[in-house]
């Protein structure tokens, strides 16, 4: 058995191209039953993360410290669990692509 198939490694942004080609001609060969409709919905997941691929940072969590918070980190926002570094935000999918 090969092990240097692309589905052995991460998934790579190239893959995620190659996954979407296949299943949109699959899907646009298919029947219309529940395997055609799936492999349409695939694609559109596939290319939410693809869009996520060009994410650029829209803030930073940064560090905080004080004696009357347990909080570790400040993004100015009323949520407290996120860890300090870069928050991305997803580039919007055509309403065409929505799920």
């Amino acid at each position: 058995m090969k092990t240097n198939h692309p589905a052995h490694g991460p998934v790579s942004l190239n893959r995620l191209l190659q996954i979407s080609e296949i299943l949109s001609k699959a899907a646009a060969q298919s029947d219309g039953g529940n395997l055609g409709y799936a492999m349409a919905d695939a694609v559109k997941v596939i290319d939410g993360a693809i869009a996520a691929f060009d994410a650029e940072p829209v803030a930073d969590v940064v560090a905080w410290s004080s004696p009357n918070e347990e909080r570790t980190c400040d993004i100015r926002w009323r949520h407290h669990d996120v860890a300090p570094g870069p928050l991305y935000a997803v580039p919007l999918m055509p309403a065409s692509s929505k799920l």
